[in-house]
């Protein structure tokens, strides 16, 4: 069977921290060296799992939910359900399962058992409907789940039952090539943690002499957290253990809270920086909330130097950067009000950025950047003529950004995109020819950049323009030019 997406995660809403450590674990899961060769010997398919379906992250700019789901459950190998009982009461995850057994692919569910009871007549039962009665009612098997409980699988065992059945591998052989991965890989991580501990009574040590008001040797300070957040987070992240940094980026907050805005421009630019980066790290664990926190104090550090030195650009750059992730990370806590604020002030910034060099194309985007965010959260908001506004304005800037730089591919996608927001926003207001109009553009950007660029980000932009706009010929009553779009989107994804 030909697929884009190597599975499907299904999941309540209450548990979308869940679906994101799964997607995240999956798609970052790589099999150990003489399973991924053996694999390959044998022609079995990939080695790798991605990418995985999660909702919230593919269907940014659709306009028909329903039709979106459907084809990416037709477009998935296999079904994972995150299952609690907040799962089993929604329509939506019961309406998930039952559509994709209605493919013909009931044995390719997996389940994720994050809370609740696996017992069917237990009121707690985690389990939901579709995967304990056949939609004639008929009692199915018990489902068997792969358990996040410690005292059960544990997270990581988890993730590996569902892993060894998406790649279809033994579940023991591959525990035990992965625990030998582990133990390969834990001499670095023990050095890593050696030298953490070491840096992390450092940053006690010099937040504490902050504190008493003596002299801080602020420059090694900074170059020992360039070292943590920069070269040894690249080398850590791959390896799924970002989490050392942990105690290093609380003790780099207190030592940043202890020696507040003293220093030189360049040592409190640096802590700019590095607030950031803590913030990013935190941003890419899932804990939006410490993130913000952490991009928030970013940001009043970097207003501190603008107002210090308000000529420098630099300055003012990078306090709309501070105040775009304070926004994005409030985005993924659905707080819409404070994102849609953050974004208006990133907005203002940006515009006050390019007012200093009008040519400059790097302002020029963030500008662009700026509406384009604002337009995404007032489209959430059911604010779709406010959200249009944006994303015309975005467009208008993209357009001018193309015609300067008839060259630059991304800045050709992001007008590609800018176009498909607009198709979105339209549809919304129910002006379909308008979307239709402005699906087609996409779609026309968009080919031409598949056809200029051997790369598979642009085939999949234009599957799914084309996909959205057979939509909108469908909702016109073109039926065999809506047709053809899907036929379109299919080949694209099956190339």
């Amino acid at each position: 069977m030909s697929a884009r997406y190597h599975a499907f995660i299904s999941y309540s809403h209450v548990d979308e921290r869940w679906a994101k450590w799964l997607q995240s674990a999956l798609e970052g899961y790589r099999l150990p060296k003489r399973l991924a060769r053996q694999k390959l010997e044998d022609g079995a398919g990939s080695d790798r799992l991605y990418p995985i379906f999660r909702d919230r992250d593919e269907l940014a700019s659709s306009a028909d939910l329903s039709q979106s789901i459907r084809g990416a459950l037709e477009q998935s190998r296999a079904l994972i359900v995150v299952c609690s009982p907040a799962a089993a009461r929604s329509k939506w995850v019961n309406e998930e399962v039952r559509l994709f057994q209605s493919l013909g692919r009931a044995d390719r569910i997996y389940c994720l058992l994050v809370s609740g009871s696996p017992d069917r007549d237990d009121p707690d039962c985690a389990f939901p409907a579709a995967l304990l009665h056949s939609a004639t009612n008929e009692p199915l098997p018990d489902p068997l789940a792969a358990d996040v409980n410690p005292n059960a699988d544990g997270k990581r065992g988890a993730m590996l039952k569902i892993a060894a059945g998406l790649l279809n591998i033994g579940i023991d052989e591959l525990k035990q090539r992965d625990a030998q991965k582990q133990l390969r890989r834990r001499g670095f991580v023990t050095a890593a943690s050696v030298l953490i501990a070491v840096i992390t009574l450092a940053f006690a040590v010099m937040a504490q002499l902050a504190r008493d008001d003596a002299e801080v040797r602020r420059g090694q300070a900074e170059g020992l957290i360039n070292f943590m957040l920069g070269d040894l987070r690249d080398r850590l992240a791959p390896l799924g253990q970002l989490d050392l940094l942990d105690s290093v980026g609380d003790e780099a907050l207190q030592y940043f809270e202890a020696i507040g805005e003293r220093g030189t421009e360049k040592e409190v630019y640096s802590r700019v920086m590095a607030l950031r980066q803590i913030g990013e790290v935190r941003f890419r664990q899932g804990q939006y909330a410490e993130a913000e926190d952490t991009f928030r104090n970013s940001r009043n550090l970097a207003a501190h130097l603008h107002t210090s030195v308000p000529r420098n650009s630099e300055y003012l750059f990078e306090l709309g950067q501070a105040e775009f992730w304070v926004g994005y990370a409030a985005l993924e806590q659905a707080d819409l009000e404070q994102a849609e604020a953050s974004f208006r002030k990133y907005m203002e910034y940006s515009r006050r950025l390019l007012a200093t060099d009008p040519e400059n194309a790097d302002y020029q985007l963030e500008l662009s950047y700026a509406y384009s965010n604002l337009g995404t959260v007032s489209l959430q908001r059911l604010k779709a003529e406010a959200a249009l506004d944006y994303f015309q304005k975005s467009a208008s800037l993209n357009e001018k950004l193309v015609f300067d730089n008839p060259d630059d591919v991304g800045m050709r996608l992001d007008l590609g995109n800018g176009y498909s927001w607009i198709g979105a926003a339209q549809l919304q207001l129910g002006h379909i020819r308008e979307s239709r109009n402005a699906y087609q553009r996409a779609v026309d950007i968009l080919t031409q950049l598949d056809a200029e660029n051997d790369s598979p980000l642009f085939s999949e932009n234009r599957a799914q323009n084309a996909y959205h706009l057979g939509n909108v010929l469908l909702q016109q009553g073109h039926s065999e030019q809506a047709g053809s779009m899907f036929r379109l989107a299919g080949t694209l994804l099956d190339s």
